[in-house]
């Protein structure tokens, strides 16, 4: 069965941070919902240059930040997850440590659909939003982040660099 044939939240998926400390958490069987949003080809701008009404020129311009948002439920609650992308777990190393000290962290998200597997990668995110709701009968977390570096999904790359 297609992916497009099954509902779109997953049951089956692991979103995973890390560092450039070496660290990593992972939330497992994390089951909910996953949305990227703002991307576009190469993750830059097209500029495009008239002279009395008709286009002379198109160039890449600025770079736009695509965004990834969860929400879902939690299978165990673990806080180690919560620490790295908020940047205080000990020894923590932001990736983008070397262009300045913005806290920043790598994510991979998968999911199995029967027989399709999705992957998800972004380098270099920064977090935008955080929040956990502890209660019967379920514990949900929700995040969202910009993401700053490359972006690949299912192997193929949509943006290339920072």
């Amino acid at each position: 069965m297609a992916t497009k044939d099954i509902v779109s939240s997953f049951a089956d998926g692991s979103v995973t941070a890390s560092d450039d400390g070496g660290h990593s958490a992972t939330l497992a069987k994390f089951s909910g919902d996953m949305t990227i949003s703002g991307m576009v080809p190469q993750g830059r701008t097209n500029d495009v240059t008239q002279v009395q009404g008709a286009v002379v020129g198109v160039r890449k311009g600025e770079r736009v930040f695509g965004t990834v948002s969860f929400t879902g439920v939690l299978a165990d609650f673990d806080d180690a997850f919560h620490r790295l992308v908020m940047g205080v777990t000990a020894g923590y190393v932001s990736t983008t440590a070397d262009i300045g000290d913005g806290d920043t962290f790598d994510l991979s998200f998968d999911a199995s659909y029967s027989t399709d597997v999705r992957t998800f990668l972004g380098d270099d995110l920064n977090l935008t939003e955080w929040s956990m709701t502890q209660g019967s009968p379920s514990s949900t977390v929700s995040f969202s982040a910009e993401i700053l570096g490359p972006i690949v999904i299912d192997g193929t790359t949509y943006v290339p660099s920072r």
